[in-house]
Protein backbone atom coordinates (compact mmCIF):
# COMPACT_ATOMS: atom_id res chain seq x y z
CA UNK A 1 0.00 0.00 0.00
CA UNK A 2 2.83 2.38 0.85
CA UNK A 3 4.47 1.75 -2.54
CA UNK A 4 1.27 2.71 -4.33
CA UNK A 5 0.96 5.93 -2.37
CA UNK A 6 4.57 6.89 -3.01
CA UNK A 7 4.25 5.99 -6.69
CA UNK A 8 1.17 8.15 -6.98
CA UNK A 9 2.80 11.08 -5.24
CA UNK A 10 5.84 10.91 -7.51
CA UNK A 11 4.13 9.81 -10.70
CA UNK A 12 1.02 11.97 -10.90
CA UNK A 13 2.67 15.39 -11.29
CA UNK A 14 5.27 13.94 -13.65
CA UNK A 15 2.56 12.34 -15.78
CA UNK A 16 0.55 15.56 -15.87
CA UNK A 17 3.65 17.49 -16.92
CA UNK A 18 4.43 14.98 -19.66
CA UNK A 19 0.89 15.12 -21.04
CA UNK A 20 0.76 18.92 -20.93
CA UNK A 21 4.12 19.27 -22.67
CA UNK A 22 3.03 16.93 -25.46
CA UNK A 23 -0.38 18.60 -25.84
CA UNK A 24 1.07 22.11 -25.97
CA UNK A 25 1.88 21.78 -29.66
CA UNK A 26 -1.80 21.21 -30.46
CA UNK A 27 -3.04 24.30 -28.58
CA UNK A 28 -3.34 27.76 -30.09
CA UNK A 29 -0.37 29.97 -29.21
CA UNK A 30 -2.28 32.07 -26.67
CA UNK A 31 -3.30 28.97 -24.66
CA UNK A 32 0.09 27.24 -24.53
CA UNK A 33 1.82 26.77 -21.20
CA UNK A 34 5.32 26.95 -22.71
CA UNK A 35 7.15 24.95 -20.06
CA UNK A 36 10.89 25.40 -20.56
CA UNK A 37 11.67 21.86 -19.38
CA UNK A 38 10.15 19.11 -17.24
CA UNK A 39 11.31 20.57 -13.92
CA UNK A 40 9.85 23.96 -14.83
CA UNK A 41 6.55 22.23 -15.57
CA UNK A 42 6.67 20.39 -12.24
CA UNK A 43 7.35 23.60 -10.35
CA UNK A 44 4.47 25.41 -12.07
CA UNK A 45 2.11 22.53 -11.30
CA UNK A 46 3.28 22.38 -7.69
CA UNK A 47 2.76 26.12 -7.23
CA UNK A 48 -0.69 26.05 -8.77
CA UNK A 49 -1.74 22.98 -6.77
CA UNK A 50 -0.37 24.26 -3.48
CA UNK A 51 -1.81 27.73 -3.96
CA UNK A 52 -5.29 26.64 -2.91
CA UNK A 53 -6.68 24.76 -5.87
CA UNK A 54 -8.71 22.21 -3.95
CA UNK A 55 -10.07 20.54 -7.08
CA UNK A 56 -6.63 19.56 -8.33
CA UNK A 57 -5.58 18.40 -4.89
CA UNK A 58 -8.69 16.24 -4.57
CA UNK A 59 -8.10 14.72 -8.00
CA UNK A 60 -4.49 13.97 -7.17
CA UNK A 61 -5.38 12.43 -3.82
CA UNK A 62 -8.05 10.28 -5.43
CA UNK A 63 -5.56 9.02 -7.98
CA UNK A 64 -2.95 8.34 -5.31
CA UNK A 65 -5.36 6.30 -3.22
CA UNK A 66 -6.61 4.48 -6.30
CA UNK A 67 -3.06 3.53 -7.23
CA UNK A 68 -2.36 2.35 -3.73
CA UNK A 69 -5.43 0.08 -3.82
CA UNK A 70 -4.40 -1.34 -7.19
CA UNK A 71 -0.87 -1.94 -5.93
CA UNK A 72 -2.20 -3.68 -2.83
CA UNK A 73 -4.60 -5.84 -4.86
CA UNK A 74 -1.80 -6.93 -7.19
CA UNK A 75 0.35 -7.85 -4.25
CA UNK A 76 -2.49 -9.86 -2.73
CA UNK A 77 -3.12 -11.71 -6.00
CA UNK A 78 0.52 -12.70 -6.33
CA UNK A 79 0.51 -14.34 -2.91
Amino acid sequence: MFAGVMGGIAGTPADITNIRMQADTQLPPHLRRNYRHAFHGLSVIARSTLSGSRTRARGTLGLIFGLSIVCDCRRQLRE
